[in-house]
């Protein structure tokens, strides 16, 4: 017996709420960064009221995490070089729909910001793209965000530096 796309998101959104308690894991692209992935391309290829319904079954306690798996996939995307993973990064805010606390996104945008202009993408383009793909409110959110000056959404406004590792590239926000 197959599994409706509906269904499947039941099942990933069940398993990565259970992360708020173990964490991501120890490596990057582990299998919980695979189960977003899966859930980021599921909610990319619905219609707009399963893209909705994606976006109301997301438990409150949930949200922060999914802004973290934004980080994870755009630094996996700056190391890979993979455009895909980083539009990826940028779904999981309009699959979260900036209900946490918008504040908390912008420093994340300001980094998938970053790693798309590494990747030599059009960054209005791929916000474009994405605010396609959420609600009203957080497109608004995502252009909004693309419209700031080089300036406003620099790295280093945001506190972060990049890190050259022994595993590869990392950011490091500073608070």
């Amino acid at each position: 017996m197959t599994t409706s796309p509906s269904d499947r998101c039941w099942e990933l959104v069940d398993t990565l709420h259970a992360a708020r308690q173990t964490g991501y894991g120890d490596t990057l692209g582990g299998p919980l960064d695979a189960q977003f992935s899966e859930l980021a391309k599921i909610y990319a290829a619905a219609d707009e009221p399963s893209r909705e319904a994606v976006r109301e079954i997301i438990p409150d306690d949930m949200r922060l995490l999914l802004l973290g798996f934004s980080n994870r996939l755009a630094t996996i995307a700056a190391r890979q070089s993979e455009p895909n993973t980083l539009f990826e990064a940028l779904l999981s805010h309009a699959i979260e729909d900036f209900r946490h606390d918008p504040r908390e996104n912008i420093p994340r945008l300001a980094l998938v910001h970053h790693v798309a202009q590494l990747l030599q993408l059009d960054s209005e383009e791929l916000f474009s793209r994405v605010a396609a793909l959420a609600s009203t409110s957080a497109a608004g959110q995502l252009v909004s965000f693309a419209a700031r000056s080089e300036e406003m959404k620099c790295l280093k406004v945001m506190r972060y530096e990049r890190v050259e590792t022994p595993e590869g590239l990392v950011f490091r926000r500073h608070r």
